[in-house]
């Protein structure tokens, strides 16, 4: 059998080499199912002898779709964004799928043109954390027929599915939790950009309080740099410097990342976490547990949340409908830190 040699084999000259149409070999590279055995071994013998490869923009739009899945994420440096992201890429690649995964920065320009992007490469679908700032671009997926999710936050817009945990709910528990222990001195370190869910968190937390007979005024609000391990580090310090009349009894953090720079600065000035001064965070990130003072925290269901959207999207793929969301329970997870 003679091969072609020099550049990509067409489709057209494997079904002459292989003696067959060439609806046949697509139907071979597409849905083998379709061909009898001996017609598709006869195909994928041409095929293995010639070192054929299908042109994949070609396959895709003779699939209706390209096997990539969008993943917009804030901070891949934050730990629970860098779980969720490992954890999608697995369950996607069983799906036969790749993950094409984007940073953000909680930029909105950023987010707008990594989803004009997406949108040019056809994605399948977009899993993103926005900055509620990006709708028109997430509606003009939406409208050609992409599936968006938004995860680890409430969507504030209909036709878009979350996937997360109650925000709200979590953060009230938390205040609910310091209260319980006597701790009236708060200092909630919250973030420079208002997501939903960020929002949602302070709602939460300021809606305890007031119900507990506390004045949303007398809480000590400090807005970290980012919603980093430095950001928080540097809220801290700042808090710490002040006299020690003016400490508060309990940092109340946004999420772990902050709580573990906020705990860090509160080593360093010489004091306990736990004991002298509380540290709560949000998220209970995988090694939340064996910091040097356990976290007490607000656990997401990281694989949980991520299993659900993947077998959402792979049902939605298969035809077997459209996407939906789904609100987790918010865990409070109680350690040493408070």
């Amino acid at each position: 059998m003679g091969t072609v040699r020099g550049g990509r084999l067409k489709i057209r000259e494997v079904a002459r080499l292989a003696g067959v149409s060439v609806g046949t070999v697509s139907n071979v590279i597409n849905h083998p199912e379709r061909v009898s055995d001996g017609l598709r071994r006869r195909v994928e013998s041409v095929l293995e002898e010639s070192g054929f490869s299908p042109d994949p923009t070609a396959r895709a739009l003779s699939l209706g779709r390209s096997s990539m899945i969008g993943v917009v994420f804030f901070d891949i440096s934050n730990p629970f964004f860098a779980e969720a992201a490992h954890q999608l890429s697995r369950l996607f690649e069983n799906l036969g799928c790749s993950m094409v995964l984007a940073e953000t920065d909680q930029v909105a320009e950023i987010e707008s043109r990594v989803l004009r992007n997406m949108e040019r490469v056809g994605v399948d679908a977009v899993i993103v954390c926005s900055t509620g700032a990006c709708w028109d671009d997430l509606s003009r997926l939406r409208d050609r027929g992409v599936p968006v999710v938004l995860m680890a936050q409430r969507s504030e817009r209909p036709g878009f599915p979350s996937v997360g945990i109650n925000d709200y709910d979590g953060m009230r528990k938390v205040a609910g939790h310091l209260w319980g222990r006597g701790l009236r001195r708060f200092s909630f370190v919250n973030e420079p950009v208002q997501a939903t869910q960020h929002k949602d968190r302070w709602r939460g937390f300021s809606d305890e309080i007031v119900a507990r007979g506390m004045r949303v005024e007398d809480v000590d609000v400090q807005w970290a740099s980012g919603p980093t391990w430095d950001g928080g580090y540097e809220v801290a310090r700042h808090v710490m410097s002040r006299p020690s009349a003016l400490w508060p009894d309990a940092f109340v953090c946004l999420n772990d990342h902050l709580a573990m720079g906020v705990s860090k600065a509160v080593t360093d000035a010489g004091l306990t976490v736990g004991r002298d001064v509380c540290v709560s965070g949000f998220d209970d990130v995988p090694y939340a547990s064996v910091l040097g003072v356990p976290l007490t925290t607000i656990r997401q269901p990281i694989a949980g949340i991520c299993e659900y959207i993947a077998r959402e999207i792979g049902d939605f793929l298969n035809g077997e409908g459209a996407v939906s969301g789904r609100t987790f329970d918010a865990e409070l997870i109680v350690r040493q830190s408070a």
